[in-house]
């Protein structure tokens, strides 16, 4: 569950979950660029209320950490860096992974995605005669 009212401004963002016994409750908290925090809250998949106020990165952790401590739980994770909520990142490369396997399935080759492996031999082995430390080492003990 993506929470479609964030401020355009968000930096980071989390989604937690707590199970109650009235159904569950889900909370996010995010920041701005401009300095603002703000929660949003309400039973699951219902959040429908919302705080905002100044704050920072190391204050939306300290709220987190209670959080956490009450037994709630990490859904889901927004960062600017990215543009979208960690679940829609995992539904993309899914889709994509999908579609590799059609691909696949239909004989053709893959796209390139990038510059291609290099694949280094190994060393050969090094013969008893060429090793100048003795195979088995003995353990000094300081006690």
């Amino acid at each position: 569950m993506a929470i479609n009212h964030l401020a355009n401004s968000t930096t980071y963002a989390i989604h937690m979950r707590c199970p109650s016994n009235s159904g569950g409750k889900d909370w996010v908290g995010s920041v701005t660029s401009g300095g603002e925090l703000h929660t949003f809250w309400g039973k699951i998949g219902a959040v429908n209320q919302h705080a905002g106020k100044m704050g920072d990165m190391n204050s939306l952790q300290k709220i987190i950490g209670e959080k956490l401590s009450k037994g709630y739980t990490q859904v889901d994770e927004y960062d600017s860096r990215h543009g979208n909520w960690e679940s829609q990142r995992q539904k993309q490369a899914t889709a994509s992974f999908g579609s590799a396997m059609k691909q696949a399935a239909e004989n053709k080759p893959p796209k390139p995605t990038g510059p291609p492996i290099t694949i280094l031999k190994a060393a050969p082995p090094v013969s008893p005669q060429q090793s100048t430390q003795p195979a088995v080492v003995p353990l000094e003990w300081d006690f």
